[in-house]
C-alpha cells in the first residue's frame, strides 16, 4: 500500500518554518540600516552586506530560489557567522532540489546556533530522505527545541519507524496527533505503524479520525479495512475495502482480497460478482479463475466451475488442487473419463489428496473398472475410516471381481454401518449376502 502524503506536507510545513527565519533575518537588516532608534540618521553609512541581504532575502519572497541562492551565497562570503544566512541558504537549495548543499548550509547554521530549531528541523527532513536512522539526531533537537510544535513530532516519529523503531515512533505520532488533532498524516502514520505492531484495536480508531480529516483517503480506507480484518469484524472490512474500491477501482489485489472476504462471510454470490470485474488474461487471471471456481464448487454449481477451473488449469497445469476440484465437477456431470483422468493427475501431483483418491475410486468405479477403483479406495483407507457407502463400493468391487469372501465381508460391514442412509444399496446388499454365501459354501465343497 502506497503510504500517506506525510513527506510532502512535511516539506511544506519546513519552508514554513524558513519563512519565520526570513522575517527575523529581514528585520535585523532594517534595524542596521535605519539604527536601532528608528531615527533618520543625518548621514546613511552604506552597509553592502545588508543590502545584499535584503536582495537575497526579496528574491526568496518572489520564490525566485535560484536567484536567491546566488545572493546569499554572496552574502555569506562576506559574512560566514550568520547562522541564519546559512539557514536562508540552505532553504533556498531544498527548493532547489539541491540535497546536498542544503544540508551543509543547516549544518553550518546549526554549528553556529544548535538552538535554531527549523535548521534541526529542515536537516532532519534531508536526511530523512535518504538515511532515516541519521534524521533522529537532529529531529529529536527539534523536538526539544520545540515540544509543542506537532510537525517536529511527526517527523521524528517517521525517523524513527524508518530506522527500524516503529514502536519507538508511536508516542512521537501520538504527540503530533494530540498537539494537531486536524493533521490526517498524525493519525494515519499513527494508525499505520500500530497495525504494523499487530495492535488492531489500536489503529482502528486513528484510521477513522483520519477518514473524518479525509473522507476519500484511500490508503486510510485500506489501512482501516486491515485493523477491521485482524481484529476478525469480517463484514466491516468488506465494506471498508468496497469503499477503497470506489477510490481505486484498478486495485485487483485488494478486489480479490475482498472477494476472499465475502467468501469467508458466505457471502457467495457477492464474492463472484467481484471477481467478474477482474480483468483475464492478466497477472491475477490464476487467483481469480482458481477462486471462481472453488466458490461455484461449494454452491455445487458442477457444470458452471468446469470452465472457470480449466482456465486455472491453463495457467497452473501442476496444480494438484485444481486437477481434484475439476475431476470433483466432471465426476458430477458423469464424465466419468474426463473426472478419472483429472483426478489420476491429481494424485500424482499429490499423493496425500484423500478426497481425490475418493473421488477417483467413484469415478473408476462408475466406469466399471473394478480393480483400480479398489486400488485408489485402499489409499483412502490407509488415511481415515471408510464410510458405509465405500464399503459397499469395496463389496461391489470384490463381487464383480468373484472374491466372494471380501464381497461378503464388506456388504456386512456396510449394512453395520450405513444406519438406513442409502435404502437402495442396503436392499441390494441383503439381498445379495444370502447368494453369496450360498455360492461361498459350495466353492468349499
Amino acid at each position: 500500500m502506497k503510504r500517506g502524503g506525510c513527506m510532502a506536507t512535511a516539506m511544506t510545513g519546513a519552508l514554513a518554518a524558513c519563512l519565520t527565519a526570513h522575517g527575523l533575518a529581514a528585520r535585523a537588516a532594517q534595524a542596521v540600516k535605519h539604527g536601532p532608534t528608528g531615527h533618520q540618521s543625518v548621514e546613511q553609512i552604506p552597509n553592502p552586506a545588508a543590502d545584499l541581504h535584503a536582495q537575497a532575502q526579496a528574491a526568496l519572497d518572489k520564490k525566485d530560489y535560484a536567484s536567491a541562492a546566488k545572493l546569499f551565497e554572496r552574502y555569506l562570503s562576506d559574512a560566514p557567522g550568520d547562522a541564519i544566512g546559512h539557514f536562508q541558504l540552505g532553504y533556498a537549495y531544498t527548493a532547489l532540489q539541491r540535497w546536498g548543499k542544503a544540508e551543509a548550509q543547516y549544518r553550518l547554521a546549526i554549528q553556529l546556533n544548535p538552538k535554531l530549531a527549523p535548521a534541526q528541523l529542515n536537516l532532519g527532513l534531508i536526511l530523512l530522505r535518504h538515511d532515516p536512522a541519521a534524521a533522529v539526531g537532529p529531529l529529536q533537537q527539534a523536538v526539544a527545541l520545540e515540544p509543542n510544535q506537532a510537525q517536529p513530532h511527526l517527523l521524528l516519529g517517521l525517523a524513527l519507524e524508518r530506522s527500524g523503531n516503529p514502536a519507538e515512533a508511536v508516542p512521537q505520532y501520538r504527540a503530533s496527533a494530540r498537539l494537531d488533532d486536524g493533521n490526517f498524516d498524525a493519525h494515519f502514520e499513527l494508525a499505520h505503524v500500530m497495525l504494523s505492531l499487530h495492535q488492531p484495536a489500536g489503529a482502528e480508531p486513528e484510521f477513522r479520525r483520519a477518514l473524518a480529516i479525509q473522507p476519500h483517503s484511500a490508503d486510510a480506507l485500506a489501512g482501516l479495512a486491515g485493523a477491521l480484518l485482524e481484529e476478525g469484524k469480517t463484514a466491516e472490512a468488506a465494506e471498508e475495502l468496497k469503499k477503497y474500491l470506489e477510490e481505486r477501482p484498478g486495485d485487483e489485489n485488494a478486489r480479490l482480497q475482498l472477494a476472499g472476504v465475502l467468501e469467508k462471510s458466505a457471502r457467495l454470490d457477492d464474492a463472484l460478482a467481484q471477481l467478474a470485474l477482474i480483468h483475464t488474461p492478466g497477472p491475477n487471471a490464476l487467483a481469480a479463475d482458481r477462486q471462481q471456481g472453488e466458490i461455484l464448487l461449494q454452491q455445487k454449481k458442477y457444470s458452471s466451475a468446469v470452465a472457470p477451473l480449466r482456465a486455472a488449469l491453463a495457467l497452473a497445469p501442476g496444480d494438484a488442487m485444481l486437477h481434484a476440484g475439476l475431476g470433483h465437477a466432471l465426476l458430477d456431470q458423469k464424465d466419468y473419463a474426463a473426472a478419472t483422468q483429472e483426478l489420476e493427475q491429481a494424485v500424482q501431483l499429490d499423493p496425500k489428496a484423500v478426497s481425490a483418491w475418493s473421488d477417483l475410486t467413484v469415478a473408476r468405479y462408475r466406469r466399471g473398472q473394478w480393480e483400480a477403483a479398489l486400488a485408489a479406495l485402499n489409499h483412502v483407507e490407509q488415511a481415515e475410516p471408510l464410510t458405509s457407502i465405500a464399503w459397499y463400493v469395496r463389496a461391489v468391487c470384490n463381487d464383480h471381481l468373484g472374491r466372494l469372501a471380501q464381497a461378503i465381508a464388506a456388504y456386512k460391514a456396510f449394512l453395520d454401518t450405513d444406519g438406513g442412509k442409502h435404502g437402495t444399496d442396503a436392499y441390494m446388499a441383503r439381498h445379495r449376502l444370502p447368494v453369496l454365501e450360498d455360492l461361498l459354501r459350495h466353492q468349499r465343497k
